[in-house]
């Protein structure tokens, strides 16, 4: 009796494992379709970026002379000019840096493949307001204020990486508590605050990536307030948890 009790536990074990194998291969294989370099040899050269806020066009020269590929932005990204931050990325992957830039004051950026090279798209929310002259100005950036004091705390410089199809927020909290040692708090009024993360391919990324990305999916207003402790996001959402049923 008991051999058989340990011969259907084994039965059962091997079958969860079996369903946790497929579910992760079709996870890649749905984040391969959406991210085509994440298998591309090329795309995983490595190169070291130390800037300021660089230019987008910058970084793109770096990843082309790195890569040997063709990177370019759709004709309505031309004045795209995404917030990088202030990048101290030794030896990065130049996959992780492409997906950086597609989640940089980007919606719904992505790269899609082209002949030798591959494309950004998305809407820009952060561009080069066009002159009445000509040229462009200095870009509009509504959220740059709420993002520098995370960029500034160097305890959120803290690298991670991340691979999942749209994970619950508290799975993301969880890795960044467990990374930064910081205390990360929903605000009350946020308990049941479900925002779609969609799928992340973040390697060596930083937590404040993390965090911002956060504060900006599926939330009105969203921000991060410092504490005694770490931070607590605060704001008005979009997308909430039905409540249980009484």
């Amino acid at each position: 009796m008991a051999q058989g009790r340990v011969a259907n536990k084994a039965e059962v074990e091997r079958k969860l494992q079996k369903e946790r194998d497929a579910k992760n291969r079709a996870v890649w294989q749905e984040l391969a379709r959406r991210h085509p370099f994440l298998y591309d040899p090329k795309a995983r050269a490595r190169l070291s970026i130390v800037a300021k806020s660089p230019p987008l066009s910058d970084v793109l020269d770096q990843l082309r002379k790195a890569t040997g590929l063709q990177l370019v932005v759709a004709d309505n990204l031309m004045n795209h000019d995404p917030d990088l931050g202030d990048m101290r990325l030794p030896k990065v992957l130049a996959l992780s840096l492409l997906q950086l830039i597609a989640d940089a004051d980007l919606d719904k950026g992505r790269w899609v493949k082209i002949d030798g090279g591959y494309r950004l798209e998305g809407v820009s929310k952060r561009a080069r307001a066009t002159s009445p002259h000509g040229g462009t100005s200095q870009p509009h950036d509504a959220d740059s204020g709420a993002k520098m004091p995370l960029r500034r705390d160097s305890r959120l410089a803290v690298r991670l990486n991340i691979f999942a199809e749209d994970p619950p927020v508290g799975e993301i909290l969880d890795e960044l508590r467990t990374a930064t040692t910081l205390d990360l708090v929903l605000a009350d009024d946020l308990t049941r605050h479900d925002p779609r993360l969609g799928e992340l391919v973040m390697r060596n990324a930083p937590a404040f990536s993390f965090m911002e990305m956060i504060a900006e999916r599926d939330l009105e207003n969203g921000r991060w307030v410092k504490t005694d402790t770490g931070y607590r996001l605060e704001g008005v959402s979009k997308r909430l948890r039905p409540l249980p049923p009484p």
